[in-house]
């Protein structure tokens, strides 16, 4: 019935386009030049664009367009300043051996009523330096090279739901947004707008928000949808990156996929940086279902020394939600072999608040009580040594030791020193 229905939404898609006077790029150029279109004919707004050859076409004037057909898509597409813009009222179709790049920069923007992107193709999207890509991705599917959308001080604004996942074995999808003013949020006040992770068999889907990044939305859902297995995640790290959701969605039960939030990452260069407090807050509910996990990569910028907690600010909590709902055995993974250059001593880690009571004996999952023992996993313990936690104004508080064991040379110094004392000691008798 699936597979009737596609081809249906597929016939419809072609028979829509035969409909419509088609355009086609044949030559690099300006998008307002007769060259670079067959028979020197410019699109017209209610025109159907096809792109191939692997030409590049620049835009630098404000141009609109009906849509982009069903077709093998080959082309590189440069939206260039603030006086650009390209728009499309209807739906820019990408599957089979599409190859599109699109380069969105200086102001410039890139406006499609909705984006279809299948299995296939091998597409990336650049919004940079003010750029803004204002759309809807009905699909946006991966592939075995890697299909990427890079925000670098740029804004994606979403008309209503984002599906960002690899459906088909092997293929990988990357969404990085970077950069202290690069924005993901809803394109309308009110809206119900909807980012879902999902990847399927051995593919991956990431979203990253990192470097003082921001992303407002309405629900966020990680592996929750259509996955039956792969891996799906979400990372969050740097200075003023944070995140907002109204409701969050991770895992699905009886399943086995991969998906997770993880907080902490590592940049180009493999160097760590933690994520700050209030990372990710949400204004509803939060459910961490089976193969759900929330992973915590925390640095040395997230310990705290404090002699008792009873007034600690729980803004310090990396993860601020509202109703945290349900969460399994292992939901909470903490890992602390990135936390370096803090001197010996007790600290704490706040790792999650919440607006109710995350005590234990009043919530239940699946019918078993909430037990933080279960919940919490301690990955890896780097120096540190766990001391156990603490519930407290409805948040999660972590206690670490610090414990700097000196270096096998440190060591040979020691004794080396020890050495000389003692032999001459021995002169001196």
């Amino acid at each position: 019935m699936k597979n009737i229905i596609s081809l249906l939404t597929i016939s419809s898609i072609m028979a829509l386009s035969a409909n419509a006077e088609e355009f086609t790029a044949i030559s690099s150029g300006n998008w307002t030049n007769p060259d670079t279109w067959e028979n020197g004919s410019v699109p017209t707004n209610d025109g159907s664009v096809i792109f191939n050859n692997g030409i590049t076409v620049d835009v630098t004037t404000a141009v609109t367009v009906a849509e982009s057909p069903w077709k093998d898509h080959y082309a590189t597409l440069n939206i260039t300043g603030e006086d650009a813009s390209l728009t499309y009222t209807g739906t820019f179709t990408m599957f089979g051996n599409t190859r599109m790049e699109f380069n969105v920069s200086d102001g410039a923007t890139f406006d499609v009523a909705k984006f279809n992107w299948g299995t296939g193709g091998y597409s990336n999207f650049n919004i940079t330096n003010g750029g803004i890509l204002n759309t809807t991705f009905e699909q946006f599917s991966g592939s075995v090279e890697g299909s990427t959308i890079n925000v670098d001080n740029g804004t994606i604004l979403m008309k209503s739901q984002w599906n960002v996942g690899a459906t088909v074995d092997n293929q990988k999808v990357n969404v990085v947004v970077s950069g202290a003013n690069a924005v993901m949020k809803a394109s309308k006040e009110g809206g119900r707008e909807t980012l879902r992770i999902n990847a399927t068999g051995t593919s991956e889907a990431s979203v990253t928000f990192s470097n003082g990044a921001s992303a407002n939305i309405y629900d966020l859902n990680i592996g929750n949808f259509y996955s039956n297995s792969g891996k799906n995640s979400l990372t969050i790290y740097g200075t003023g990156t944070n995140v907002k959701a109204q409701s969050i969605n991770v895992g699905k039960v009886g399943e086995t996929v991969e998906s997770y939030i993880q907080f902490g990452g590592f940049d180009a260069e493999n160097n760590f940086i933690a994520a700050d407090a209030g990372s990710l807050s949400n204004g509803w509910e939060v459910k961490i279902a089976e193969n759900g996990k929330l992973k915590f990569l925390l640095g040395a910028e997230n310990a705290f020394q404090k002699d008792t907690l009873e007034n600690a600010d729980k803004s310090k909590a990396i993860f601020q939600g509202q109703y945290v709902k349900s969460m399994q055995a292992n939901a909470v993974e903490l890992d602390f072999s990135n936390v370096t250059g803090l001197e010996d001593g007790d600290y704490w880690f706040a790792i999650l608040s919440s607006t109710q009571s995350i005590e234990g004996t009043n919530n239940t999952f699946n019918n078993v009580a909430w037990d933080w023992d279960r919940i919490i996993k301690i990955a890896n313990t780097g120096d540190m040594v766990y001391n156990g936690y603490q519930i407290l104004n409805n948040t999660l508080f972590v206690n670490m030791s610090m414990v700097n064991v000196p270096e096998p040379s440190t060591y040979a110094m020691i004794f080396g020193a020890l050495a000389l004392a003692f032999a001459a000691y021995r002169r001196r008798k």
